[in-house]
């Protein structure tokens, strides 16, 4: 009941946010822009404000981040558990040691029924995913005794050195809940992820607006690229992201100095002519010319994606390229599906992500979301590809990268791109061409490209079960899934990392895959919770018989199956009910030609599997 009445006090000030700065009511890009922070400021809007609820959920975190900070690794503080929903993820992999990478979430902590706190944990491996830790150091507001409203917005990035960088948003109000403060912070590691350096300059863009007043502020949805070049700006650390001031919104760049602890004063980089922008991606390329790409529109109907590039190490930039025009339910006139189903309107995000690719002097590459390109179509939303080859000067014109059939009302949506120093280009994302009667069930795909973009593989499916995406905000406010996931790569690997809710409960756990870039086989899929781990696998090099050694977090089914590389099953243990603990299996593998084979544990959670050699 406190929580239902703090709330609507708050929300009952946003319509006075929104509308009392439209100065020309006959605007349509004015309402655009009026709506579309509205919506921001609801999307922030996450937290209860209740103080015993909040009180009770800090003391929860403080106690699991002290156990942490000791060094425990028991049964009641495992990493990513399901307890409390994780999602909006992001990931980054380190370029001096590939078995390095580190994630991050935004989890928020529900109690009581409602959510009491939201944090941004950090989870790091080493070992190429086999295990992870999560660090201590949590994502909290600058100025004490916060009131947290909202936030999240996890980024990674790495320097060329192995220097690991993270950033998130903070918006939140004061005591005396007469203003609204949005800010965003950085921190760095230089141990693969563990520990943090908050700098005393943690803050690199802030914001704060008095509620119910016309002249609205904000910072939001930052992300971050360093410079790996040979450039003269290499190790250069660079932040985009959009301003809301008194003239508008406005895409912002600043830039931190290799070796300095503070970014410098902010570049604005999209023009005043596109009075609504959003969405900022960026990269550098490999002449250490920084990449800026964003969502903007012009009258409040016609929308596009915009391109702009610096050579001066993001001093000042040049003038903006159109990528594409598009259309996406609720930010275009002439969307005809009116929304992506089992995702709340605040919700509704085009997903546009950039990337460079480093071996193809002059290529950028960019996908998004749309249900189309300058004209709405009927079948759902998809997945758009397009690509320069002249540093973002001219764009391609887009392809659809997912190859369900046309005309057939199913959506793709929030997808993901990476490329390696290969120049192979991934891209991922939430597909629910399985479930055409309903159009509701996602499972995560994948497609790859080999010639710079002209075309893509088949698309396989990652995940390897769907989830009810109408249950997949139970847990976390209806944040549901959040608003993007990363795929990483190396020059063997495609390593994908999403938000899953399969168990159609609510749970909301952090899934990760390892895909075999040569076979595009999906070696493995699992969660970061314990539920299931496999230990070992031996003798190796094996002969006659292979023995296993798993361990289970809970009751549940297992199988074992051993493939060839061509991913042909070879030898199978049925499937059968396994206690929680720890358990040890044989498989034979009498009469099996000598070489390397896949074994796989598998469970409905997801698989895990080991390299093994026969002899």
């Amino acid at each position: 009941m406190h929580r239902f009445i703090l709330l609507l006090a708050v929300a009952a000030i946003l319509p006075g946010i929104a509308f009392a700065q439209n100065d020309n009511p006959g605007s349509r890009e004015q309402e655009f822009r009026d709506r579309f922070m509205q919506r921001t400021l609801e999307g922030h809007q996450r937290l209860s404000l209740d103080p015993d609820i909040r009180a009770k959920a800090r003391e929860l975190n403080r106690r699991r981040s002290e156990a942490l900070r000791k060094g425990q690794d028991s049964d009641n503080y495992p990493v990513s558990d399901g307890i409390f929903a994780e999602s909006e993820i992001h990931a980054a992999i380190n370029p001096t040691d590939p078995d390095n990478i580190v994630v991050s979430a935004i989890r928020q902590v529900v109690v009581q029924g409602s959510i009491g706190d939201l944090t941004c944990p950090i989870y790091s491996t080493t070992d190429a995913g086999w295990t992870w830790t999560e660090s201590a150091f949590r994502s909290e507001p600058t100025v004490a005794d916060a009131i947290l409203f909202g936030g999240g917005d996890p980024v990674l990035a790495f320097d060329a050195d192995g220097r690991a960088y993270f950033s998130w948003l903070n918006a939140f109000v004061d005591q005396s809940f007469n203003h609204l403060y949005s800010e965003l912070c950085w921190v760095y590691s230089d141990d693969g992820g563990w520990t943090w350096t908050q700098p005393a300059s943690t803050v690199f863009a802030e914001a704060s607006m008095l509620l119910g007043h016309p002249d609205a502020r904000l910072v939001d949805k930052q992300w971050m690229a360093v410079d790996r070049s040979s450039s003269p700006h290499r190790g250069t650390l660079y932040a985009a992201f959009v301003r809301f001031a008194s003239r508008g919104m406005i895409i912002c760049v600043t830039r931190k100095e290799a070796g300095k602890d503070a970014f410098e004063n902010e570049v604005w980089v999209s023009p005043d002519s596109l009075g609504t922008v959003q969405y900022a991606s960026i990269d550098v390329d490999e002449q250490g010319g920084v990449h800026v790409t964003y969502f903007g529109t012009t009258d409040g109907s016609r929308s596009a994606l915009w391109h702009v590039r610096s050579t001066d190490g993001g001093k000042t930039f040049g003038t903006p390229s159109m990528v594409s025009n598009l259309i996406f339910p609720g930010l275009s006139d002439d969307d005809k599906s009116g929304g992506i189903r089992g995702i709340t309107e605040r919700r509704l995000y085009p997903c546009p992500q950039m990337c460079v690719d480093r071996s193809r002097p002059g290529s950028v590459y960019m996908a998004w979301t749309a249900s189309g390109v300058t004209e709405g179509k009927e079948d759902g939303t998809d997945i758009y590809f397009a690509r320069s080859t002249d540093y973002g000067a001219t764009w391609s014109r887009p392809m659809l990268v997912n190859d369900d059939p046309r005309g057939v009302l199913v959506d793709q949506f929030y997808p993901s791109i990476a490329v390696n120093d290969d120049g192979v280009i991934a891209v991922t994302w939430y597909d629910r061409r399985e479930d055409v009667e309903w159009n509701n069930d996602a499972r995560y795909f994948f497609a790859v490209s080999r010639n710079g973009g002209e075309s893509f593989s088949a698309n396989r499916p990652i995940a390897t079960m769907p989830m009810d995406m109408f249950k997949a905000g139970d847990k976390n406010d209806m944040f549901g899934i959040g608003e993007y996931t990363q795929v990483l790569m190396t020059n063997d690997r495609i390593i994908p990392f999403w938000t899953d809710g399969r168990r159609n409960n609510g749970d909301l756990l952090i899934y990760s895959a390892d895909i075999d870039l040569t076979t595009l086989d999906v070696r493995s899929v699992t969660p970061f919770s314990a539920d299931f781990r496999l230990l070992e696998v031996f003798p190796q090099p094996a002969d006659a018989q292979l023995r296993l050694r798993f361990s289970l977090e809970r009751s549940m089914e297992v199988r074992l199956v051993l493939t060839d590389l061509l991913g042909r099953t070879v030898r199978e243990l049925p499937r059968r009910a396994f206690a929680a603990g720890e358990h040890e299996a044989a498989l034979s593998a009498a009469g099996l030609p000598a070489g390397s084979y896949q074994l796989m544990l598998v469970t409905p959670e997801g698989q895990a599997a080991r390299m093994i050699r026969i002899f």
